[in-house]
């Protein structure tokens, strides 16, 4: 009797089946014979022993025929698969599938596989079911077509998804999305796809993939549903850090009509927050309501040859080590300016560079920023600043600018014309590589630098920063246009001092040996180089300055090495300031000529200055057609209180010729016993005293 119902159970499920397909018809009788033959056969067999256990009945069922559309995710369904007792395996395969077409089928081996459909025509699918002794077989057969309209889509895409060029007239989309979208899985749009977003509608890609991939001669679009109106829709914001999601050969318009959130509210076509990652490549971004590009947290993987045209903001939008992407084919046209650079700080071990952008675009510096790393510019690149914006160079950090003549790289206010200053460069790095060559800095200073003083500068160089400055020119800062206190210039050649509203130069007496005759002054609150109060403990020669620039000495000097002063130098002291040569190695060597000598005068009118005083016994001490004026106003302690010009004691020795000494508040020299100076007095050498307070010349016996 067993095998009767087995027998009965075989003969019942293969008319179930032939109905699935077909509903019940004439056809289904065709099995009652097989059926009154099965029963008679049982009744027969029943009257017999039979010792073999029956077959397992298996069925496969692979669901009911189907047509969709090219592009649309199928999931195929065979839970309707069964078997008269135990368990079964699923295996799915293709049977047939148009030419050209590629389709895989996905999780082959569960009951609910899918595929996406990528060219029109039918997909056969067959199923078979086994135990490892039986198998049974059924096919489906799923057709895909293409619409002629535009597909909606307003659920968020959480399984792999294809858009596909769905539509033959370049005009429709083949894609509407109706409602903001997140995107959770893999979606790939195909080369030729048009897809029109509604207003503020956005694209968010989070846990999946964005993979839209046309070609030079068939472009992806993706635009407002009114550009006629110039209706902007979200735009596509990436969160996602899949390295894959790639925008290439696609033009992206009308966006940015809704503002993200990247730690501030900022409208973008494109943004990175979060990790997000993005390569994007060969596309154009117009007519956003914003930016084009907005990067906050996130990477550009890889950049290059895009277009950014007519967008409301910044046609880019960056930190400082994003910007190092953005490459010199990249064009920017009509954009309130090409690639800002907003407060952010490069990260030890970079190596950046910011190239030259293409045509006349610009970087926008919106916020101070810290260069940790390598950084290096490109000749010909610009940057313009916003108010009180500045780049520091920390001591873990490099800058290198070396430009060609006729590729400047220049730093600038953004708005130099209204008068509105940044706060300019700041070296804390002692890095050797740190050169601004062939460079302009203008309306920089509109704060003060701390160097345990306020000081306002387009150039400061602060403790242990180390600076190569040459072919350079500052101009138009609202203070020095450089200033150097503890730090270190390394090369300094034929650089150009304009229009600075404090003193061209401020440094300390170490490195006023640097300043070449090369280096031109006009124009500037001080036209020169002001030394301030510092000690000369290296070897020195102070040249004359190029046309009328001169040294103005703002502190006392102590010179504690060889001092070689060119002729024709003109040195002018604050009130009371002196020149100290030091017995503590220091020497004074000034030799002018006739046609070109060497001045030593006050920097006040009405006001004098201390004098200089020599404790050194060098030789090489030495003042030859040299002229020291309106000295003597501050006294000096030679075993009493003496007002002089030029005094000495403690071992001083001095040979002074050629030379004039007027209008001293005391003497005009006063030289201590135990000292040494040739006869100042005689023909022979020539000195000439005129209208100094007290005696011209005191030498103690």
């Amino acid at each position: 009797m067993k095998r009767l119902e087995s027998i009965q159970k075989l003969v019942l499920i293969k008319i179930h089946k032939n109905q699935k397909l077909r509903s019940m018809n004439f056809k289904t009788f065709l099995y009652l014979p097989l059926l009154m033959m099965a029963i008679s056969i049982g009744i027969t067999s029943c009257e017999e022993e039979d010792s073999s256990e029956p077959s397992v009945i298996l069925d496969a069922d692979a669901g009911d025929d189907m047509t969709v559309e090219v592009g649309e995710e199928v999931v195929l369904d065979g839970s309707n698969s069964s078997a008269s007792e135990g368990s079964f395996d699923f295996e799915w395969s293709f049977s047939s599938i148009p030419n050209e077409s590629s389709a895989e089928l996905q999780d082959a081996n569960t009951a609910d596989p899918s595929f996406t459909p990528d060219v029109e025509g039918d997909y056969m699918v067959e199923l078979t079911i086994t135990n490892g002794e039986q198998e049974d077989t059924d096919e489906v057969t799923v057709t895909a077509e293409i619409g002629d309209t535009p597909k909606e889509i307003s659920e968020n895409i959480n399984e792999n998804t294809t858009w596909t060029d769905r539509l033959d007239d370049p005009e429709t989309p083949d894609y509407h999305v109706t409602s903001s979208i997140e995107v959770n899985a893999d979606l790939t749009i195909d080369p030729g796809v048009m897809v029109h977003f509604d207003e503020d509608v956005f694209m968010a890609v989070k846990d999946g993939a964005l993979i839209a991939e046309g070609t030079s001669d068939n472009r992806i679009t993706l635009t407002s549903s009114n550009e006629a109106g110039e209706i902007n829709w979200g735009g596509v914001f990436i969160t996602s850090s899949d390295s894959r999601n790639i925008i290439a050969y696609t033009d992206i318009k009308y966006a940015a009509g809704a503002e993200k959130w990247y730690g501030v509210d900022k409208k973008s076509g494109i943004g990175l927050s979060n990790e997000g990652k993005l390569k994007l490549k060969y596309s154009t971004i117009s007519n956003s309501d914003g930016y084009g590009l907005y990067v906050r947290y996130g990477e550009l993987v890889e950049f290059e040859n895009n277009e950014f045209n007519d967008n409301e903001a910044q046609a880019i939008g960056v930190d400082m080590t994003q910007a190092a992407m953005i490459d010199g084919n990249t064009t920017f046209s009509n954009n309130t300016y090409a690639v800002e650079i907003f407060e952010s700080e490069s990260s030890e071990g970079d190596e950046l560079t910011y190239t030259n952008l293409s045509g006349n675009a610009s970087y926008y510096v919106t916020g101070d920023l810290e260069v940790n790393a390598e950084l290096t510019i490109d000749p010909g690149a610009r940057f313009e600043f916003k108010q009180d914006k500045k780049i520091t160079v920390t001591s873990d950090g490099m800058l290198t600018a070396n430009a060609e003549d006729n590729e400047t790289v220049v730093f600038t206010s953004a708005k130099a014309d209204a008068g509105i200053y940044w706060k300019g460069i700041e070296i804390k790095s002692a890095d050797a590589r740190n050169e601004l060559n062939n460079v302009e800095i203008s309306y920089a200073g509109n704060s003060n630098w701390w160097f345990g003083e306020d000081k306002m500068t387009a150039l400061a160089l602060k403790t242990d920063g180390e600076i190569k400055l040459k072919n350079s020119e500052i101009s138009n800062s609202n203070g020095y246009g450089m200033y150097a206190r503890y730090g270190e210039v390394t090369e300094f050649v034929n650089n150009t001092f304009t229009d600075n509203g404090g003193p061209a130069i401020g440094l300390y007496a170490n490195l006023a040996g640097m300043i070449d005759e090369g280096t031109s002054f006009s124009g500037n609150g001080w036209d020169g180089v002001e030394i301030f109060k510092s000690t000369l403990d290296e070897s020195a020669t102070w040249v004359n300055l190029d046309g009328s620039a001169k040294y103005g000495v703002s502190g006392d000097l102590t010179i504690k090495n060889a001092l070689d002063i060119d002729l024709g130098a003109v040195f002018e002291f604050d009130v009371d300031k002196e020149l100290y040569i030091s017995s503590e190695g220091g020497s004074l060597n000034a030799q002018g000529t006739e046609t070109s000598k060497i001045v030593f005068t006050r920097a006040v009118e009405g006001e004098g200055w201390s004098g200089i005083h020599f404790r050194s016994s060098s030789t090489l001490n030495k003042l030859d057609h040299v002229e020291v004026l309106y000295a003597g106003s501050k006294d000096v302690w030679l075993g009493q209180d003496v007002y002089t010009a030029i005094s000495g004691d403690n071992n001083a020795v001095l040979e002074m010729t050629n030379s004039k000494v007027a209008n001293s508040g005391g003497y005009g020299v006063y030289w201590q016993d135990g000292t040494t100076i040739n006869d100042i007095s005689s023909t022979g050498a020539n000195n000439e005293f005129v209208n100094n307070a007290n005696d011209d010349v005191f030498i103690e016996n």
